[in-house]
């Protein structure tokens, strides 16, 4: 039944992680019908993944939560939850707790808190090395039990550390306690931090500064400046930004500190806002010669406008000398970046299908990542009613049908289309000898003699619709219980086409497989359906998401 999937999140994966590696890792623990991994992109390149694992019971599930969190699968330590809607609407039921040892494991630290009620999820935060940063996360199935948690604070002890529990606050409702801190950078590596309190002690009183250096002790060449009052440092930072420092050279940049994820959020909306420009005024070009180069590329697109920047994509290639040579080499393709809109629109129309040195060369849109993958959804399918069973092939006869002149073929004119009762007709090669339900008339009932039709069609042309010797196409659907689909909600029915695709095309595909039935599913359900009614459908459509995959991936 639908309702016995257990489903979990799975977090802090690598970034680049497969569903392979994530099929090995937990199909130990039960039966997977789906996996499906989101890449946390924030306009830079992704640090971290995180996963939904579908398995076909919920005792697997629960299994596989209480084994793998905390675990390490690629040198990170992942956070494993069992995953449903409600789960982060209490949030009253969460506590933080630090001072933790650094040799806790997750595994110790959830028993650890299972004495004051039901354990939902525990967490310890890991850094990029693996090391325990001494605070962690659990959260109970309700607030009371979270509350008798917090009040144990200052009695729990591991060894020689005494835990401090407190309730979890979300990030929104936490106070910002950094409007004072400045952020400066510009300055060269002789830049002392007195320099750097005699630079700015003219705004208001300091309370702190520091360069930031490396193990070595060199100068990193950014440092902070903290003031005692948060209006002192907002005038800084006006007055100090884009300034030239006359005594040493440089030119300052400074704004206000912000933390890990108010630059990650701006980064990603500056991004945003490239990524529109971009696409108004880059375009990618195919089929170029591979000797051309970069400055031969600007000259010629330079003749309808000024070009921002290009750049020729290469690849790596070995080339055999007097030894192995590793070579950079073209792939024909390339980016040209113009600085006008109306420039790259004249140079898409008029360099079309241009021919370079014989090599005729196509231009289009530059698109970003995520709106390459939609395009798996141009081609729009006719949409019959779900899973329609095959037409019956011209020599099978319909039950209770006459066939004779008049009475036209099995199927015309719409009569009994269809087979009744969920049947499929079977196909032609299980039948030896004479079609099954019709019996020819016999002319001589002589062994050995031919028996013939009681009806000839006169006209050659005529004969053609019946001969029984031209096998019709039979269609195959995807194995699918519809019946089951129907009854189940929206989430399951997603997980049910996502099982069904993932284990017809796992053989052709392989590797690509998870991404491929990730694509897919998105096209819409009429769609779905009806493309599962047909295995070859079905991989025609996988061909063509693994050719806009390839593209993306830059796999030829």
């Amino acid at each position: 039944m639908a309702e016995s999937f257990g489903q979990l999140y799975v977090g802090d994966l690598s970034h680049d992680i497969t569903e392979t590696e994530l099929y090995s890792f937990f199909n130990s623990f039960g039966k997977i019908v789906k996996i499906a991994i989101i890449r946390k992109e924030d306009g830079l390149v992704p640090s971290s993944a995180y996963a939904f694992i579908t398995f076909d019971n919920m005792t697997s599930a629960q299994l596989a939560r209480s084994e793998a969190n905390g675990k390490k699968l690629k040198n990170r330590n992942i956070f494993v939850m069992l995953y449903s809607k409600d789960i982060h609407k209490n949030e009253q039921a969460n506590i933080f707790v630090k001072n933790l040892p650094s040799h806790l494991t997750v595994s110790e630290f959830e028993k650890l808190f299972q004495s004051f009620g039901n354990v939902i999820s525990s967490k310890i935060s890991f850094d990029i090395n693996g090391e325990s940063r001494g605070y962690g996360f659990v959260q109970f199935a309700t607030p009371d039990q979270a509350d008798r948690a917090v009040e144990a604070s200052g009695r729990l002890v591991i060894g020689d550390h005494k835990l401090t529990i407190d309730k979890f606050t979300p990030k929104s409702q936490r106070t910002r306690n950094s409007v004072n801190n400045v952020y400066v950078r510009g300055f060269s590596d002789n830049f002392r931090e007195e320099d750097l309190q005699h630079s700015f002690e003219i705004f208001g009183k300091i309370t702190s500064k520091i360069i930031m250096r490396d193990a070595q002790g060199n100068s990193r060449l950014f440092g902070f400046v903290c003031f005692e009052d948060p209006e002192t440092a907002a005038n800084a930072v006006r007055e100090m930004n884009g300034k030239e420092n006359a005594q040493f050279g440089f030119t300052w940049f400074v704004s206000q500190f912000m933390n890990k994820n108010e630059r990650l959020y701006l980064n990603k909306k500056k991004y945003a806002e490239l990524q529109e420009q971009w696409k108004k005024r880059n375009l990618i070009v195919s089929g170029l010669p591979s000797h051309l180069n970069e400055d031969q590329l600007k000259k010629l697109f330079s003749e309808y406008g000024p070009v921002e920047s290009l750049k020729i994509v290469t690849a790596d290639n070995f080339r055999i000398a007097d030894t192995l040579v590793l070579e950079k080499k073209s792939t024909g393709k390339a980016f040209v970046c113009f600085q006008h809109e109306a420039d790259a629109d004249n140079a898409l129309a008029k360099l079309q299908h241009m021919k370079v040195n014989d090599s005729e060369i196509k231009v289009k849109r530059w698109m970003p990542k995520n709106e390459i993958l939609k395009i798996i959804n141009r081609n729009k399918f006719f949409v019959p009613p779900p899973m329609m069973m095959p037409p019956p092939p011209p020599y099978m006869k319909p039950q209770g049908q006459m066939m004779g002149r008049g009475r036209g073929y099995p199927g015309q004119f719409g009569q009994n289309r269809f087979p009744q009762n969920n049947q499929m007709y079977p196909p032609r090669q299980q039948f030896q000898g004479q079609r099954p339900n019709y019996q020819p008339r016999q002319t001589n009932q002589m062994s050995g003699q031919e028996q013939k039709p009681r009806y000839q069609p006169r006209d050659q042309a005529l004969r053609q619709p019946v001969q029984v010797k031209q096998e019709a196409p039979i269609i195959q659907p995807v194995l699918f219980n519809y019946e089951l689909y129907k009854a189940a909600d929206p989430v399951h029915k997603k997980q049910m086409i996502g099982e069904a695709i993932y284990t017809e095309l796992n053989p052709i595909f392989g590797q690509f497989t998870g991404k491929i039935t990730g694509m897919l599913i998105e096209i819409g359900e009429p769609e779905i359906l009806q493309i599962l009614g047909d295995k070859s459908k079905l991989k025609a459509k996988a061909n063509e998401a693994l050719e806009v995959l390839k593209q993306h991936l830059g796999i030829n």
